[in-house]
């Protein structure tokens, strides 16, 4: 987990931020990509202040909050880049559901985690038995 009380085991996933996560780089745990987003802008660190003063008392301590709060907060962002992101393509003609592939990408492809990636079936086990 992460420094100063860190969320344990599962805590950590790639963000692709800042250099870290992605294949081959190490994972950023939830409190590195709130702190990481703090620092990289004015906007993320606001929203996350007056999202904090909303839904936790003005508390905003990753690490205290916890793992769902956290992951709560991320989907909100989300939601509000994809809903804002949407109307700006709208009103510069960009039809984004005419589009094919649009479409084919928000369809999961298999299970998918809270974060939009993929989490592969475990594989099965290897037989010799040629019936299987």
């Amino acid at each position: 987990g992460g420094k100063g009380g860190g969320w344990g085991k599962g805590d950590a996933w790639g963000a692709g931020m800042g250099g870290k996560g992605g294949k081959g780089s190490p994972p950023v745990s939830l409190k590195e990509f709130i702190t990481i987003g703090q620092k990289s802008s004015t906007h993320f660190r606001s929203s996350w202040i007056t999202y904090c003063g909303i839904h936790a008392g003005g508390k905003a301590d990753p690490t205290k909050l916890g793992e769902q709060f956290v992951k709560g907060y991320i989907a909100y962002i989300g939601e509000l880049a994809a809903n804002g992101l949407g109307a700006l393509a709208a009103q510069q003609g960009i039809q984004l559901e005419a589009d094919p592939n649009f479409l084919a990408n928000l369809k999961p492809r298999g299970n998918m985690n809270q974060f939009g990636e993929e989490e592969r079936p475990a594989k099965r086990p290897a037989t010799t038995d040629p019936a299987v």
